[in-house]
């Protein structure tokens, strides 16, 4: 520990300031709204990145849906032809 005046002075302004940046971090924790925004943003921007995909992809594989439509519709009539059958 020192008795220089000046070093107290120093120490006592870089604790401030310190202790400002931590108040500041802990204000911004706290504050809900804040944080809420911030998720909603982050949740907007993931799902405008997967439409962006899926769009992408639609316009790569354009016969997709077809295939899978026609596969659930082979699923249903074979369903319905099982069970007359049986």
């Amino acid at each position: 520990m020192t008795t220089d005046p000046s070093e107290i002075q120093r120490d006592i302004e870089e604790t401030r300031e310190e202790l400002g940046r931590t108040v500041e971090e802990l204000s911004d924790r706290l504050d809900v709204k804040k944080q809420t925004q911030k998720r909603v943003d982050e949740v907007k921007g993931e799902a405008k990145k997967r439409v962006e995909y899926a769009k992408q992809n639609a316009r790569e594989q354009p016969q997709l849906p077809a295939i899978i439509a026609a596969g659930v519709l082979a699923l249903i009539v074979a369903n319905v032809w099982w069970r007359r059958r049986g």
